[in-house]
C-alpha cells in the first residue's frame, strides 16, 4: 500500500516537542505518518472534542492537537492505565494498583493536570478486565475476579462500582456466577449497572476433551442469560470486543496462525466468522471499527520476505465479506493497535514501531482516508 505525504515529528518523554510542523491538516492529506519516539507504543486512541486526540498505553497517555501535534503528557501516578475513556473536555482511567487486588480510578484535564484518584479492594483476589463507561452523570466501573481456584467451587465475580463525575462514591454492586472453567478475563463490554458482556480465556484447556479457549457469558438484569464457548483446539485469543451499531458483538483476535474474527448477535447466535492468513505466517487482527457499510479491522503480520512485522489492514462488508487486505511496509517492525474516525473520510490507526537496529519502542500514529488508504 503507497502512503503519500509522510511526515515525521519526534517527540521526548517529558520534554516532548514537536520535530517539525504539519502544514495541512490530516483530514485534507491521502496520509499522514506520525510518531512518538521512545513512547513504548500505544494501545489506544480517543477523541475528547473535534480538535484533540489522545492516545496511551499502561503506563502513560499523549494529549495531541487535531493534526497530530503533541500538547501535554498524561502520567500514571498510582495505578496503571488499563482501560481510558473520553468524556466532557476529561479523561478518566482505571487499571490495576500496587497487589494486583487494588483497584485505582482517576480523572484529569485535557492539559494532562491531576484531578482526583480512588481505590477500590474487593477482597484478596486478582483485578481482571477494568474497565470504565460513563452513562449520564455516572462513571461505570466494572472488573472481575476468581473468588476460589477449586474446580469443585469455582466462582467468578464481576463488581460494579459507581462514581460521579468528581470521584464522588455513590454505590456499588456485584454478581457471582459459577463459570465452566476458571478462566482469565479479557473485556468487560458495559452497558449498564446490570447489563453487560463478559469475554474470557481459559487458563487451562485439554483438547482430549474438545475444550474451546474462549469463555463469553451474557448478563441481564444482574443474571447470566446466555453463555458460549468459541475458538480452536489450539491457541486462540480475543483483543477487542466491539458493540456493532445493530447491537451485536464483534469479537477480534487471532487463531492459531490466521487473524479471527466472529459476530454474535445478543442471543448468542453465531452470524459468521472469518479466518484471514497463508497459512504459514502469523496474522492477527487487534482492533476494528464500523465505518458506513464497512468493518476495518487492524493488526500486524509478519508476512514479509525477512519476517519482520508489519502492519496489516483489512476491510470487509459488513457480513464480514469481500474482504479486502492491506500491509504497512517499513524497514522497521510495526503494529496497528487500534484504530478511530472522527468522520466518514478519515481513518486514524495507532500502534507500535519498533526500530529493530536499536529496538527502541515508539508511538506510531497513520491518518487515513475512509478507504485506510
Amino acid at each position: 500500500m503507497k502512503y503519500l505525504n509522510r511526515f515525521l515529528i519526534f517527540f521526548f518523554y517529558l520534554g516532548l516537542s514537536a520535530g517539525c510542523e504539519l502544514n495541512e491538516s490530516p483530514a485534507d492529506t491521502t496520509s499522514t505518518e506520525l510518531f512518538l519516539e521512545g513512547e513504548g507504543g500505544s494501545n489506544g486512541i480517543l477523541f475528547p472534542n473535534d480538535n484533540t486526540i489522545v492516545v496511551y498505553n499502561t503506563g502513560k497517555g499523549a494529549i495531541l492537537d487535531r493534526t497530530g501535534k503533541f500538547q501535554h503528557q498524561v502520567g500514571v501516578r498510582n495505578h496503571t492505565f488499563d482501560h481510558l475513556i473520553a468524556a466532557e473536555n476529561q479523561l478518566f482511567a482505571t487499571g490495576k494498583a500496587a497487589g494486583g487486588n487494588k483497584l485505582g480510578v482517576s480523572a484529569y484535564n485535557l492539559n494532562g493536570d491531576f484531578l482526583w484518584e480512588k481505590f477500590v479492594t474487593r477482597g484478596p483476589n486478582m483485578v481482571e478486565a477494568p474497565t470504565l463507561k460513563m452513562l449520564g452523570n455516572e462513571l461505570i466501573v466494572a472488573f472481575t475476579s476468581t473468588t476460589n481456584e477449586d474446580p469443585n467451587t469455582l466462582q467468578k465475580t464481576v463488581y460494579v462500582e459507581v462514581f460521579s463525575k468528581n470521584g464522588d462514591a455513590l454505590g456499588s454492586s456485584e454478581v457471582s456466577f459459577k463459570p465452566k472453567a476458571d478462566f482469565f478475563t479479557n473485556h468487560i463490554v458495559i452497558e449498564s449497572k446490570s447489563n453487560f458482556l463478559v469475554q474470557g480465556q481459559r487458563k487451562i484447556a485439554d483438547p482430549i476433551l474438545v475444550e474451546q479457549g474462549i469463555l463469553i457469558y451474557r448478563f441481564k438484569d444482574g443474571k447470566v442469560n446466555w453463555e458460549t464457548e468459541k475458538g480452536s483446539l489450539g491457541f486462540s485469543t480475543v483483543t477487542s470486543v466491539i458493540k456493532s451499531p445493530t447491537g451485536d458483538f464483534l469479537f477480534v483476535g487471532s487463531k492459531q496462525t490466521s487473524a479471527w474474527t466472529f459476530l454474535l448477535n445478543d442471543s448468542g447466535k453465531t452470524l459468521w466468522n472469518l479466518n484471514q492468513g497463508n497459512g504459514t505466517n502469523k496474522y492477527w487482527f487487534m482492533d476494528a471499527i464500523y465505518l458506513g457499510n464497512s468493518i476495518h479491522f487492524c493488526g500486524f503480520s509478519n508476512a514479509t520476505p525477512n519476517q519482520t512485522e508489519t502492519g496489516l489492514i483489512y476491510t470487509t462488508d459488513l457480513d464480514g465479506k469481500g474482504g479486502i487486505e492491506k500491509f504497512y511496509s517499513g524497514g522497521d517492525s510495526y503494529r496497528h493497535n487500534a484504530v478511530g474516525s472522527r468522520a466518514q473520510d478519515e481513518l486514524i490507526f495507532v500502534g507500535t514501531r519498533t526500530v529493530n537496529t536499536t529496538f527502541r519502542t515508539d508511538s506510531w500514529l497513520l491518518f487515513t482516508n475512509g478507504k485506510g488508504e
